[in-house]
């Protein structure tokens, strides 16, 4: 009789996962997937006077709010050639490592980290990070 059971047990176990392959074998399943970003972060302040004061000076930049402290991005990258190319316009920098799973504004800095990668022009570089600063403001 135990034989009979577990055959019959084995056989459900069989026609349920056919069942399951079948069911989400033609659908897309969306992996969810980070990457690692270099945020280029020149402060973290508290009082409000001092953010207008540095922020004047800037060409571009983003305004995040953390831990009760306002933090100002002045550059974002996934590539390391091109994080030396936009610190070397900062005295004073840090560099925050995120782990972003944006798919829309992962595949927008891969296109501009490539144009950043192939410049040297400060101007060309400026506006390239300015449209990445500007879609990650939209975005985030």
């Amino acid at each position: 009789m135990n034989k009979k059971i577990l055959l019959l047990m084995i056989l459900l176990g069989i026609i349920f996962a056919g069942f399951l392959i079948l069911k989400y074998k033609n659908k897309d399943i969306d992996v969810l997937s980070t990457e690692t970003v270099y945020l280029l972060q020149i402060g973290a302040y508290q009082n409000h006077e001092n953010v207008v004061k540095v922020t004047k000076t800037l060409p571009s930049y983003v305004i995040i709010e953390e831990d009760g402290k306002t933090k100002i991005i002045v550059g974002i990258t996934k590539d390391n050639n091109n994080l030396e190319k936009l610190k070397k316009n900062y005295e004073n920098i840090y560099i925050r490592e995120e782990q972003i799973d944006n798919k829309e504004f992962l595949d927008y800095l891969t296109k501009y980290d490539y144009l950043l990668n192939e410049t040297n022009n400060y101007e060309t570089i400026e506006q390239i990070n300015h449209k990445i600063l500007n879609k990650y403001s939209e975005i985030f």
